[in-house]
Order: C-alpha cells, then structure tokens, then sequence
C-alpha cells in the first residue's frame, strides 16, 4: 500500500524545492539581464568609437 502521510510530505518537500529554485532563477535572471545591459552599453560606445575611423578609411578608400 502506498503511504498517504509519506506522499504528501514528499509533495511538500518538493514544493519547497520548488519555491527555493524558483527564487534562485529570478535571482540570476536578474543577473544576467543586468550584464546584458552592460554589455549593450559598452558594444554601442564601442560601435561609435569605430564608426569614425571606418567612415575616414572607406572615404580613403574611394578616392581615385
């Protein structure tokens, strides 16, 4: 026979495993959304950075 009362705790463990990971994702989701934005920020000072110089060297390039 299966134990009723040992079910249910084992539901209750697992739903308090559940919650805990549950926070752990939100935790690094948060994370990884914060570096994600760092990234973005850095990738587009480094793209107009680039931009100037790249337009000169095309400009160099197109002269007869």
């Amino acid at each position: 026979m299966v134990d009723v009362d040992a079910v249910l705790r084992g539901n209750i463990e697992l739903r308090a495993m559940i919650a805990s990971l549950s926070g752990v994702i939100e935790q690094l989701t948060a994370q990884c959304t914060s570096v994600n934005e760092e990234f973005t920020q850095q990738i587009a000072k480094l793209n107009e950075r680039v931009a100037e110089p790249l337009a000169a060297a095309q400009r160099r390039q197109r002269r007869p």
